[in-house]
């Protein structure tokens, strides 16, 4: 007579306990229950708990949900072939077969069900820690730098990876206006990173992320050396913690910033690839932003028109709401592309609707250059009072900033203006004055040559168009290369 099937919980516990490789004799001594009880429950003889099935399951070293996955898998299996009278079948051997397909099929939605719960509950965690995070940032950026040290030196919450995540992206926000704050609010970031009480994995992982927003910072600050050096302390410090959790940070971020550092180097070719690599990696929401940043890559190399066309394609993309200063870096690029092919007044029909955005926005130096691009339009359509107003104010604000590339190319241009105007002294004055403004900002040593040649030539009157554009394409250059020597 054939023995009867104990019931799943008891057949459970025998597959567990001997997919285990281990004896009754041996899970009653780890679980503290009787061989011989354990044995009556493998047979059916005495009923067996679900609770008591778990405890027997932990003192196996197995998480409960394997107890769902082996009572799915036996349901299969003890089911029965379905009798079929129909000639279409099927048939008992076709019944197994349809049973094992779905047996097979059961475990694998499960196994891809918990996979998506598991990333679930990953994302409502992330996202409740950044709620927090932006909480302590709003306090925080509140403080004096030294008190943001001192807090994040001290209180526990404010080690927190969601932190310092934050600080890397208002890092790279200051970046626009601030370069000194860009350095300081990424340092912070470094030092939240190296805090953090997580796995040793993650907390490298994070360390190579706060990294690289520290390199761009450096960056901006104008320090392509130091900006390099963190670059590559980012990438080793990321590939070590390559086994922690890639759900957390977001890679995209990392090519998308040295990407722009290759950009000011003049590194061209390796700026592309790191756009596609950024873009490969990249969210959705995400991907209308490093567009614009390859836009702007593609415009430095003087492709205007393939800069115009991504440009465009990344106005598809972007979300203003979310992220409003992309749509004003955009307008304001198409606008200053379309002036450098000529086509001024498309540039200047998008002006008003820029300058809506940079008041909204209330950035100081986004004001400014949108004031110089005013003035390079107004040039372009020979409006040259106009031109003489604003490259006056712009070169004035720049000079007292300190940035002495950018004085010294609004300088050029108004002495374009200038020159077009047949004010030969303003010309002498200006190329007198832009040399002094470099040699107090310390320039490059190349770069303070070449505007004394072009001082010389204002001196002899021998100043021409041509020479200014050749002395303006020059800086554009050697603001990346500072050994680049000026061709007379």
């Amino acid at each position: 007579m054939p023995r009867p099937v104990p019931p799943p919980l008891s057949l459970a516990l025998t597959i567990l306990r001997l997919s285990k490789g281990w004896t009754q004799d041996e899970l009653g001594e780890v679980s503290g229950i009787n061989p011989k009880i354990l044995s009556r429950y493998e047979r059916g003889d005495t009923p067996l708990s679900r609770e008591l099935l778990e405890a027997l399951v932990a003192a196996m070293g197995f998480s409960s949900e394997v107890i769902d996955l082996t009572l799915i898998l036996l349901q299969h299996v003890l089911a029965q072939p379905e009798a079929s009278d129909s000639p279409l079948g099927p048939t008992e051997a076709e019944s197994r077969l349809i049973a094992q397909a779905a047996a097979a099929k059961a475990l694998e939605d499960a196994a891809a069900r918990r996979s998506e719960l598991i990333s679930a509950l990953r994302r409502h965690r992330a996202e409740q820690a950044r709620k927090e995070a932006q909480d302590l940032w709003a306090y925080l950026k509140k403080q004096a730098p030294r008190d943001r040290r001192i807090l994040i030196e001290g209180a526990g919450d404010y080690k927190s990876w969601a932190l310092c995540e934050r600080l890397c992206f208002a890092s790279k926000s200051a970046a626009a206006n601030d370069a000194d704050e860009a350095v300081a609010l990424a340092k912070l970031a470094v030092r939240v990173a190296e805090l953090v009480p997580e796995q040793e994995g993650f907390r490298l992982r994070l360390q190579g992320f706060a990294w690289a927003f520290l390199a761009n910072a450096r960056r901006v600050q104008g320090n392509h050396p130091k900006a390099d050096e963190a670059f590559s302390h980012s990438d080793k410090l990321w590939s070590a913690g390559a086994s922690a959790d890639p759900e957390i940070l977001d890679e995209a971020r990392l090519p998308d910033l040295k990407a722009s550092l290759r950009r000011h180097q003049g590194r061209f070719d390796e700026a592309l690839k790191l756009h596609d690599q950024a873009l490969s990696l990249a969210k959705p929401e995400d991907r209308g932003s490093y567009l614009i940043n390859e836009a702007k890559t593609l415009e430095e190399m003087e492709r205007y028109e393939d800069s115009i066309a991504t440009l465009k394609r990344a106005e598809l993309l972007i979300d203003a709401q979310r992220e409003p200063r992309d749509l004003c870096v955009l307008r304001f690029n198409i606008a200053a592309n379309l002036g450098q092919i000529g086509r001024f007044e498309e540039a200047e029909a998008l002006l008003p609707e820029v300058k809506g955005l940079v008041l909204r926005l209330g950035k100081g130096l986004d004001a400014l250059r949108l004031r110089w691009l005013e003035g390079k339009i107004a040039a372009g359509l020979e409006r040259r009072d106009e031109a003489l107003a604003a490259f006056s104010q712009v070169r004035a604000e720049f000079s007292t900033l300190g940035i002495a590339f950018d004085t010294a190319l609004v300088t050029l241009e108004l002495a374009m203006v200038h020159l077009e105007l047949g004010h030969t002294g303003d010309v002498k004055t200006l190329a007198r004055q832009m040399v002094a403004i470099f040699e107090s900002q310390e320039g490059h040593r190349e770069t303070l040559a070449a505007l004394q040649l072009f001082r010389e030539a204002a001196e002899e009157e021998a100043v021409t168009a041509e020479l200014i554009g050749r002395a303006i394409d020059y800086l554009h250059r050697a603001r990346r290369d500072p050994d680049l020597r000026f061709a007379e």
